[in-house]
């Protein structure tokens, strides 16, 4: 089997959804899986493939984030080749907030036709769909060509048990609550804990609150002491996993909206697997994590004050309990792995290519 793997660009979710997936396999089968830069691979009208060597010996191609007539374009070049191409989807690009820092990017109209309007078109096309969530396969996929391929992560995220443990049983005078992002890209998430954090710090006055990310603006947001808050800055892709492992609770609230609701587990997946305890907003994707690994779950400012003070304490008064607890999260984590995941991928491309040989036939 011959894999193309064409991101859509270099940052998360190009990692996260293709390459990631595409090394494993490409580990653990004698496939041939070859990853593209962003751009590399185009078509020039009607139906000439660029970028590809050898195209009559690729079986399947696998695509993301369409977002113009040329992308689509490619997609029916590829299957008019007999390549089979699946497509991926990571959000609800159709539904993004206004005021994300995203929205006028996929709004934008092309050729007459707004951004996210091709992506559809690429889904309607595909010969298999992959997604993150149930919710983005009802919207992507109601053809049935889908499968839900949940995000995972690659072994370097996952912090070594034993160091969390030996780290945390010793005990310490503070707690670190973290949360990471930017208000850009997540503008009312925060707001759905309203007062909470801010109160738990009065009642608990050795929480810091810790942010990865620019610090200023989350301590504006929830009202917070700037004297307890510190942050990371921007990092480099390559040191957030890394800079997660400084949280002790971590915090996942997500404002109830569509784009939300069809938002994958992997913030939480994230703090879980770098050893914090994990307080998310009870979304659908949320609550699927929750069955394998133990998270907290809020849907009121109540339960959020609660269970941040709880947690806090508990890391404060019994060390103990703590340093077991995220040594078996970080166990419970690894179900997630992508190296523990590379069949699921391997069984979702072979299921496109077996498709666009029977309608080739």
């Amino acid at each position: 089997m011959r894999v193309e793997i064409l991101p859509s660009d270099k940052a998360a979710c190009a990692h996260y959804r293709l390459a990631w997936p595409a090394n494993a396999v490409a580990e653990q089968t004698d496939w041939e899986v070859n990853i593209h830069d962003p751009g590399d691979v185009f078509v020039r009208a009607p139906f000439a493939v660029q970028g590809i060597e050898d195209l009559e010996s690729v079986d399947v191609v696998v695509m993301q984030r369409i977002a113009s007539p040329r992308q689509f374009r490619l997609v029916k070049a590829l299957q008019k080749l007999g390549i089979a191409v699946v497509v991926d989807v990571d959000d609800l690009l159709s539904d993004i907030e206004r005021d994300n820092k995203s929205w006028g990017y996929w709004n934008e109209e092309v050729v007459g036709l707004p951004r996210h309007q091709y992506l559809r078109m690429a889904t309607t096309a595909a010969d298999l769909v992959t997604v993150s969530s149930d919710s983005l396969a009802r919207t992507y996929a109601r053809h049935g060509r889908v499968e839900v391929l949940r995000n995972g992560l690659p072994n370097h995220a996952f912090a070594d048990p034993v160091e969390v443990h030996d780290r945390a049983v010793g005990g310490k005078d503070e707690v670190v609550i973290g949360w990471s992002g930017s208000l850009d890209s997540h503008p009312h998430d925060l707001e759905v804990m309203g007062g909470a954090v801010a109160e738990a710090m009065r009642r608990v006055p050795q929480i810091r609150f810790h942010v990865i990310g620019d610090a200023e603006p989350v301590a504006q947001a929830l009202n917070l002491d700037p004297s307890r808050v510190t942050g990371t800055g921007w990092l480099p892709f390559e040191e957030y996993h890394q800079a997660l492992r400084d949280v002790d609770v971590a915090l996942v609230p997500l404002s109830e909206t569509r784009f939300n609701r069809a938002k994958s587990h992997l913030k939480a997946l994230e703090f879980s697997a770098a050893g914090a305890f994990v307080i998310s907003s009870d979304l659908p994707e949320q609550a699927h994590l929750a069955r394998t690994i133990s998270t907290g779950m809020a849907r009121t400012e109540g339960a959020w004050e609660g269970m941040v003070e709880g947690a806090a304490l508990i890391c404060l008064e019994r060390p103990d309990l703590v340093a077991q607890d995220r040594a078996a999260v970080i166990r419970q984590s690894a179900v997630w792995a992508y190296a523990n995941r590379a069949g699921q991928w391997v069984q979702a491309w072979e299921r496109a290519v077996s498709r666009r040989k029977n309608l080739d036939k």
